[in-house]
């Protein structure tokens, strides 16, 4: 038989979002969780670590915490947002191979309407369900077009997100940075000219 562990997965906030009227695009950011979108209409396009997706019905967008996006609108969007509890390296490096974008992805389509028009949302039956019908999603994922290698990642990404997100987790301390910095592995100057650059 098949020996494997299921990964604890935390599917942090789901739902259906428009772009705002008069909004032409998005800040680039650093993507801080797991981000799985279903795009409702044909429109708008985002850029994830520098490669370009023009957003079309029916595509679907997957995003890793620590990729650089931003996006130009309009779209109507379908969204979960999900982390992982378990530290399980094989399953990490699952994720990140999987495509930053698919044309066509009707399992995801069937995953969005379940978690964002459920009244059992509460339901803990109904959050395993949702779940395992994530995995298989992912799953399902990896077997759709490759991801395209990322051409704009700036050779000092990883670094400068783990220090925002060091950042983040001692948002009540009193920090410098230099701390910052010594978290990255830098120099201040140094650290400065990266951080800035990105």
């Amino acid at each position: 038989g098949i020996h494997m562990n299921i990964p604890s997965i935390n599917i942090i906030k789901t739902g259906c979002w428009q772009s705002p009227e008069g909004s032409p695009k998005s800040l680039p950011r650093f993507v801080q969780r797991y981000e799985l979108e279903y795009f409702l209409e044909d429109s708008g396009e985002t850029w994830i670590d520098g490669v370009h997706y023009k957003l079309s019905k029916g595509c679907s967008v997957f995003c890793t915490p620590g990729q650089m996006r931003f996006s130009r609108f309009p779209f109507k969007v379908k969204y979960l947002y999900f982390e992982v509890l378990s530290e399980d390296s094989n399953f990490a490096d699952f994720l990140s191979s999987l495509p930053n974008y698919v044309a066509s992805a009707p399992r995801v389509a069937r995953l969005m309407d379940l978690v964002t028009d459920s009244s059992k949302k509460d339901d803990y039956q109904f959050k395993l369900g949702a779940c395992a019908e994530l995995i298989a999603c992912l799953a399902e994922l990896a077997d759709s077009d490759r991801k395209i290698p990322s051409e704009g990642v700036h050779p000092h990404q990883k670094d400068v997100f783990c220090a925002i997100s060091y950042m983040k987790k001692h948002l009540k301390e009193r920090k410098t940075v230099s701390d910052f910095a010594h978290c990255a592995g830098y120099s201040v100057p140094h650290f400065n000219a990266m951080f800035k650059s990105l």
